[in-house]
């Protein structure tokens, strides 16, 4: 018998997305749309798609004014590659998406640690820490 699993319901947070920041659940697992096999496309997976790091992109956005916060969005949206996704049917337009996602975002919330850099030791190699 092969054991059930429940699958993400769209519009719940998803504990698996936050790596010690939850205040972002809602933003980061919110649905921009479908891709272009028709799988729903998160948040998350729309700033993964385009390098952005999903939490520090969140942080930086929650500390913008609302409206800004709805800029932002907009052009960062308008970078997804064209054909590669599709706005939820309801929207008009991706300034529609952008507000409705800044409603998702926290106004307070702990800062978000930066990437660590790496010290470079010689071209080509990258020293790791000591432990």
């Amino acid at each position: 018998m092969t054991p059930r699993t429940e699958l993400p319901r769209p519009g719940l947070p998803r504990p698996e997305l936050s790596i010690g920041h939850p205040e972002f659940d809602a933003f980061l697992s919110a649905s921009v749309g479908a891709d272009a096999d028709g799988v729903e496309l998160s948040v998350m997976s729309a700033l993964a798609r385009l390098g952005l790091d999903p939490w520090s992109e969140a942080a930086r956005l929650s500390d913008l004014p609302r409206h800004a916060a709805v800029e932002a969005l907009t052009l960062t949206l308008g970078k997804l590659p064209a054909g590669g996704w599709k706005p939820a049917d309801d929207l008009r337009n991706l300034t529609d998406l952008a507000h409705r996602l800044a409603d998702c975002l926290p106004r307070n919330h702990r800062p978000v640690d930066r990437p660590v850099d790496l010290p470079v030791d010689r071209p080509g190699t990258v020293s790791r820490p000591k432990l």
